[in-house]
C-alpha cells in the first residue's frame, strides 16, 4: 500500500492543479447540503418507522436512475438493473412485512443511541437529542 501511495504522489506531483476557488466554494456546500441531508434522514428514522424510512431511501436509486438517463444518456447495465430491482423489491417486501406485524415492540433503529467515548468527534445522537 505504501509503494501505491508513494507512486501516486510522484505521478500527481507533476500533473497536479490547484482547485478554483469557486470549486471550493462548491465543494463546501456540498459538504454542508450532505452533512443536512444525513442529519435529515436520521431524524426520519426515529420519527418514522424504519421499514418506511428506508423503502423511501432505496426509491434513491430510481431517481439517480432516470436522472442519469434524462440529463446525462447514461444508461445501466442489466446486472446494475437487476441488483437495483432485487434491493428495491427486498425493501418493499420489507414494509409489506412490517405493514401486516401486529406487535411494534421491536424498533432496534429508533431505540439505538450512540455510546459515549474518549475521542472528540462528536456523536450524530448528542445532536439530535430529543427535547423533553
Amino acid at each position: 500500500m505504501r509503494t501505491c501511495s508513494t507512486l501516486i504522489t510522484a505521478v500527481a506531483a507533476y500533473s497536479y492543479k490547484p482547485i478554483a476557488l469557486e470549486d471550493n466554494g462548491l465543494l463546501g456546500c456540498m459538504a454542508v447540503l450532505g452533512f443536512l441531508t444525513m442529519l435529515l434522514i436520521i431524524k426520519a428514522y426515529r420519527i418514522g418507522k424504519a421499514a418506511v424510512v428506508a423503502l423511501m431511501d432505496y426509491s434513491q436509486k430510481l431517481w439517480t436512475a432516470l436522472y442519469g438517463i434524462v440529463l446525462f444518456q447514461e444508461f445501466h447495465d442489466r446486472m446494475t438493473i437487476l441488483g437495483s430491482a432485487v434491493i428495491v423489491l427486498s425493501g418493499l417486501d420489507l414494509l409489506l412485512r412490517e405493514r401486516r406485524r401486529k406487535d411494534s415492540s421491536q424498533k432496534p433503529v429508533l431505540s439505538t443511541r450512540s455510546r459515549m467515548d474518549i475521542g472528540i468527534t462528536p456523536w450524530i445522537s448528542l445532536l439530535l437529542k430529543r427535547r423533553s
